[in-house]
């Protein structure tokens, strides 16, 4: 129909946007600190919650979190800038939990909308999905894919062997979605259906 081409176009349009606000965050980080001018910093820092780096558990410390504290050891050191960095992979990947239970949720919701008001229109009408399991899932997911793979690739870099373990294991679950992804795509290209 009409209205789905159009709706779906306005999604896709949506996606390409934050995709892009995305890569906007990361533009102060390119060439490491100071490489870039105050402006792209500013800019970068502004638009963290598009790669979902919007809750710290652990605010950094009022002292200077780049200066070593007495007597603190190398790994107590990275450890800490580790867990106060805005983009900790575990703040990361609850918000991108939190975002994905969220729209399971509205999902699930309107798909029961769409049936009241169906039944109060025909008054016999059995419960069918109308927005299918994953069909807005899977392109969130998307979305939080660099997010989640920047905090990962933070935490495999920090130097505390707690996060770089957690990093592994998620950027190993990341390579795994995104090769499950595109055998999927490559099947429904060999069908035809793509």
């Amino acid at each position: 129909s009409v209205a789905g081409s159009a709706a779906g176009g306005g999604a896709g349009a949506a996606m390409s946007m934050i995709q892009q606000t995305q890569f906007l965050a990361l533009v102060a980080r390119v060439g490491g600190p100071g490489a870039q001018p105050e402006s792209n910093v500013g800019l970068s820092e502004g638009l963290a919650w598009a790669n979902f780096h919007v809750v710290s558990f652990h605010p950094e410390s009022n002292d200077d979190d780049a200066r070593r504290r007495a007597g603190e050891s190398d790994l107590d050191f990275s450890c800490r800038t580790a867990r106060e960095s805005p983009r900790e992979l575990g703040a990361t990947a609850t918000t991108c939990v939190v975002g994905m239970v969220a729209v399971y949720i509205a999902r699930v919701l309107l798909n029961r909308l769409i049936h009241l008001i169906k039944r109060c229109k025909e008054r016999s009408v059995e419960f069918e999905v109308t927005i299918p399991f994953l069909a807005w899932e899977v392109q969130v997911f998307l979305v939080m894919f660099q997010g989640l793979a920047e905090g990962a690739g933070e935490a495999v870099a920090s130097g505390c062997w707690i996060y770089e373990i957690a990093g592994a294991i998620t950027l190993w679950v990341l390579m795994i979605f995104i090769t499950f992804f595109l055998v999927i795509v490559y099947i429904a290209i060999r069908q035809g259906c793509i």
